[in-house]
């Protein structure tokens, strides 16, 4: 028998050509991970190139203290003005010794409501006694009265003057240990004034270690 022959259109199978060709290797997809990106906060960094000017206060009025020498350089001159002022052409009323006590004292008062109390002490240790020329003598049992009496004097003086209008008035502090004062004006004074009294108390002191 004879071969038939094939056709000459004949259609070639698909798989005829992919015997054919390489193998095609698949390609493995890289395991890609996301990842957030970590944003850190950028660091500054601080230099002294530039500085601010602290802002200037002006029409500041500052305090004097009142604690500085040169105020108590002042407050001294001061009354060393009251002092020395020529007061000639001022008024020089004529006043009594009554009159005297009477205004010493209303002084006395204002130191004790003031506070001063040392001071109040010495001024009503004594009575003033007035002399010629409208000069004020005061006694004083010790130096310790008559220096803190001389630092008081001023203002004292001033008030005198202001108060008999009077400004011839000077007052004069004499040390007179005869004096007796009224009563004492600090613990060793007390002690001494009651040891006048009772010389057992310098023993009785000794004995049991007392403090004044």
């Amino acid at each position: 028998m004879e071969k038939k022959k094939k056709p000459t259109n004949y259609i070639i199978p698909a798989t005829f050509f992919t015997s054919l060709s390489p193998a095609i290797k698949q390609i493995e997809k890289p395991n890609l991970k996301y990842t957030a990106p970590t944003h850190q906060p950028e660091k500054i960094e601080v230099t002294n190139e530039v500085q601010e000017k602290a802002p200037v206060l002006k029409n500041v009025v500052t305090r004097k203290s009142k604690l500085t020498l040169k105020s108590v350089f002042d407050k001294e001159k001061e009354k060393k003005t009251i002092a020395e002022e020529n007061y000639d052409n001022h008024p020089k009323d004529v006043f009594s010794q009554i009159k005297l006590i009477e205004v010493w004292k209303e002084y006395h008062q204002q130191l004790i409501k003031k506070g001063e109390q040392n001071l109040a002490s010495i001024i009503n240790s004594n009575e003033p006694k007035l002399g010629e020329n409208f000069a004020v003598e005061f006694f004083l049992p010790n130096q310790l009265m008559a220096d803190k009496m001389h630092r008081g004097t001023p203002t004292l003086l001033g008030f005198l003057r202001e108060s008999l209008n009077n400004y011839g008035i000077i007052i004069n502090v004499t040390v007179d240990k005869t004096v007796t004062k009224k009563f004492a004006y600090t613990p060793q004074e007390k002690f001494d004034k009651l040891k006048e009294i009772n010389p057992a108390l310098i023993k009785l002191k000794d004995v049991f270690k007392l403090d004044l």
